[in-house]
């Protein structure tokens, strides 16, 4: 059974967090340290790690709607990647979310994308998981991002939302139909 703690910079093994989530995300899409902790202390934001005994198995952030859980970021230790934690990882989370849709994003398929083998596996790997194409994207910066649901009946509104958390509603949020 896995276990959960809130990530601080006084837990144990804090540095292992650090590591998991420099190595899973490119500079561009990685937010500040400082800012995600600063940021998980706002009701309905989590900064989680997750344990098998006591070793650091992955990590999440998520922020919370009545309706929906985004999670902005989700990871496995490079350490015991491909061994299923990736699965008991999201399990878990849709286990305790149960009442509400779980909403992520990813990089679009595209076959000639230099990392379109990398992007096809992680796309497989949330299908399998439950989740579905929800027919948006987000574009941020110039970039554009699927946007994957556990539900049908995706709400854009409530996504919206829950983004527009991540920034104090500062920054616009650009949703758009594929």
């Amino acid at each position: 059974m896995i276990k959960t703690r809130r990530v601080t910079t006084s837990m144990p093994k804090y540095k292992t967090v650090v590591d998991m989530y420099n190595e899973a995300f490119p500079d561009a899409e990685r937010l500040p340290l400082l800012y995600l902790k600063f940021l998980s202390w706002r009701k309905g934001v989590s900064f989680t790690a997750y344990y098998d005994s006591s070793d650091i198995i992955g990590m999440t952030y998520t922020v919370k709607t009545d309706q929906m859980i985004f999670v902005l970021y989700l990871t496995t230790n490079a350490a015991v990647r491909s061994n299923g934690y990736g699965t008991k990882i999201l399990q878990e989370l849709i286990r305790r979310n149960a009442n509400r849709e779980v909403v992520l994003n990813i990089e679009p398929l595209d076959e000639f994308a230099e990392n379109a083998e990398q992007r096809e596996r992680r796309w497989r790997f949330y299908q399998k998981n439950g989740f579905f194409m929800t027919g948006y994207l987000l574009e941020e910066d110039g970039q554009y991002f699927e946007i994957l649901s556990t539900s049908k009946s995706f709400l854009v509104a409530d996504y919206k939302k829950s983004v527009a958390r991540l920034s104090f509603g500062l920054q616009k949020v650009t949703v758009m139909e594929k």
